[in-house]
């Protein structure tokens, strides 16, 4: 055999070594599977009075969501005096309008709803790149995927909410927000 074909052959048993300890480990992760599949995790216990939870809605430009992300969230099923929805709206075009607007119609409805514009602090002004630079971060239940009637009851503990100026470049200034 000469030095080509000894190469070939092993490139060739090589990728063969390779695939079959992907196919092996693909039928281990299908054994694990099928074994521990109706083995659910089940919640540690449940909240005799629900906690007190803060829905927070960035919003930038939604103009044609804006409404119906509001009603969504005003829907959720949760004690009324244990929700708070704040629309945080960092917005340059009509949606401030309609946003406020909502907000005012589901107050005037016994909704604890909370319009808020972007501030800009002054020691955040300097270095940013657009008046759109601003963003809220917030902390949300993680288990949370979306404004679904069911949502808030995902929450484990209380949720605290904290703003951030987004700066130029990589520094941000954080800014509670009360």
């Amino acid at each position: 055999m000469t030095w080509v074909e000894v190469l070939f052959l092993a490139t060739y048993f090589l990728v063969l070594l390779i695939l079959s300890i992907y196919g092996s480990h693909r039928y281990v992760m299908a054994y694990l599977f099928y074994k521990y599949k109706g083995n659910l995790p089940a919640p540690q216990g449940r909240f005799e009075r629900l906690p007190p939870v803060t829905i927070q809605l960035p919003v930038f430009n939604e103009m044609y969501v804006v409404e119906r992300l509001i009603d969504a969230v005003a829907r959720i099923e949760y004690p009324r005096d244990r929700l708070q929805i704040q629309v945080l709206d960092d917005s340059t075009d009509e949606t401030q309008g309609i946003a406020r607007a909502r907000v005012e119609r589901l107050r005037r409805q016994g909704i604890d709803i909370t319009y808020l514009p972007a501030t800009r602090p002054a020691r955040c002004r300097k270095g940013c790149a657009s008046p759109a630079a601003s963003w809220w971060r917030c902390s949300t239940p993680t288990s949370c995927r979306g404004p679904t009637s069911c949502c808030a009851r995902c929450t484990t503990s209380p949720i605290r909410a904290w703003a951030w100026c987004r700066c130029a470049g990589n520094t941000s200034t954080a800014i509670t927000r009360t």
